[in-house]
């Protein structure tokens, strides 16, 4: 029996790549986040929660294959500023049927057909870098175990690996190539569900190195959330919680990887561990991630405080 198996390419696409003032400055909506961005040498930003420094200075590059962007003391050409609240109506509607995209955003444009994007939402910050280079680029962050998909479509010939996503961080030529692996490249959002509703297990075959050492894969929650089995190599914040609680089957071998994907095709009732994976779903969300990443920083900075106030001198 032919059986079809899917992993998104964990490679991240970077599509696209006269002010010399080197300080920038964005803020969330509702005023509480402040991005700092500096251009001096190299690009850095921090990042203060009303006012308070809660991130301090973090150096941003890309290393490619050849070169580091933005390079040591790289000027920016313009800048694009932009503020951002539109309502997205998700494919498929997990937690709501609604999402409000809310943010404030700044582009640095340099002239080595590359930019860095900042945004700051009201409960999170993120940048990336876009580019429009002619040529395709090789990231130097090798995340997709190769050898590991190679053996496990050699030791299963009947079964078929199907890898959706551009291929942007590895060589292309270094992709294992057999009869039943399949790279279908770029998809849209919309195609996706349907090709989730054909797939027997979903896998994330992550290499273990110290590019992967502290990864957390937001596409373990989301297979599961399609009710799919999921098989993933031991990254840490895969093993704890989902490993550890029955959600995920983990594997670092081929053979591994086989006899996982044997339990799954004759596990006769999936109920109770749908039951499990949607009990533990339901107390998940970004925003509850935010609450406690942000609960636990504002205790950090008041025991900071206690500590500094203690250590005050008082002379009489």
């Amino acid at each position: 029996m032919k059986k079809l198996f899917f992993g998104l390419l964990i490679f991240t696409s970077f599509i696209s790549a006269k002010t010399f003032a080197q300080q920038y400055k964005i803020t969330s909506p509702d005023g509480h986040l402040t991005m700092q961005i500096s251009n001096v040498k190299s690009l850095h930003f921090s990042l203060l929660k009303n006012g308070k420094t809660i991130v301090p200075s973090v150096e941003i590059a890309m290393q490619l294959e050849k070169e580091v962007i933005p390079a040591q003391n790289e000027k920016v050409k313009k800048t694009l500023k932009k503020q951002i609240n539109t309502i997205i109506n998700p494919v498929v509607a997990i937690k709501s049927s609604i999402i409000k995209d809310e943010y404030n955003s700044i582009r640095l444009f340099y002239k080595n057909h590359f930019s860095v994007e900042f945004r700051a939402y009201n409960d999170a910050v993120a940048y990336r870098f876009e580019t429009s280079f002619s040529d395709s680029i090789t990231v130097m962050d090798e995340r997709f175990n190769i050898s590991l998909v190679d053996k496990l479509a050699t030791l299963r010939p009947d079964w078929h690996f199907v890898f959706i996503g551009p291929v942007t961080k590895i060589d292309r030529n270094s992709l294992p190539k057999k009869d039943n692996i399949h790279y279908l490249g770029s998809k849209n959002y919309k195609e996706l569900p349907f090709y989730l509703a054909g797939w027997d297990v979903a896998i994330l075959p992550f290499a273990l190195n110290e590019s992967t050492k502290f990864i957390s894969p937001t596409k373990t929650p989301e297979y599961l959330a399609g009710g799919k089995p999921v098989i993933s190599t031991s990254i840490t914040d895969v093993v704890t919680p989902y490993g550890n609680q029955g959600l995920v089957h983990i594997a670092d071998t081929a053979e591994e990887f086989i006899e996982e994907a044997e339990k799954i095709f004759q596990s006769k009732n999936n109920e109770e561990w749908s039951r499990k994976v949607d009990d533990f779903l339901s107390n998940t969300s970004w925003n509850k991630t935010w609450h406690k990443m942000s609960s636990l920083i504002d205790t950090a900075l008041e025991k900071k405080a206690i500590i500094n106030n203690n250590k005050r001198k008082v002379y009489v």
